[in-house]
């Protein structure tokens, strides 16, 4: 599935992304993707704002069997594509861009990246984790390989 393309903007403002929003969700792994379903589907007006598809823990790995709905091994970057899918449908707009400060003083957060600010009433951090750091001789040099 890739509605990515369509609706992910990429560092730039002029890109036709407004900078106010009703919610934005730094993160955009299965917890901030997720979030965004239900924001959206509450009429609220969504951004995501995300490093990459393939950045996070879930993104790198290669096949997941467990996952609830998911009747087949996909990758990682195949589940998120469709979860992400999913947020879009309900009008979910998804940036790639790095979050690198916030203002959350007053009833108008503001989000901070290195293509632009934007705004919003709330801010969700979903955020996730990467886990250990590489321990195992070789496990750095053949990471994603």
């Amino acid at each position: 599935m890739d509605k990515m393309s369509s609706a992910t903007a990429t560092n730039d403002q002029a890109q036709g992304l407004p900078s106010k929003f009703d919610v934005i969700i730094i993160g955009g792994g299965p917890a901030g993707a997720s979030a965004a379903i239900y924001t959206s589907r509450a009429d609220l007006t969504t951004l995501v704002v995300d490093k990459g598809l393939t950045v996070g823990a879930l993104g790198v790995t290669g096949k997941i069997s467990n996952y609830p709905g998911v009747p087949g091994p996909v990758t990682g970057a195949e589940l998120l594509s469709i979860i992400r899918g999913q947020a879009e449908s309900f009008g979910t707009r998804f940036l790639t861009d790095r979050v690198v400060g916030l203002d959350l003083g007053g009833e108008q957060k503001t989000v901070f990246t290195n293509g632009g600010s934007y705004e919003a009433r709330a801010v969700i951090v979903a955020s996730g984790a990467m886990g250990r750091a590489a321990t195992v001789p070789g496990e750095k040099e053949n990471y994603r390989k």
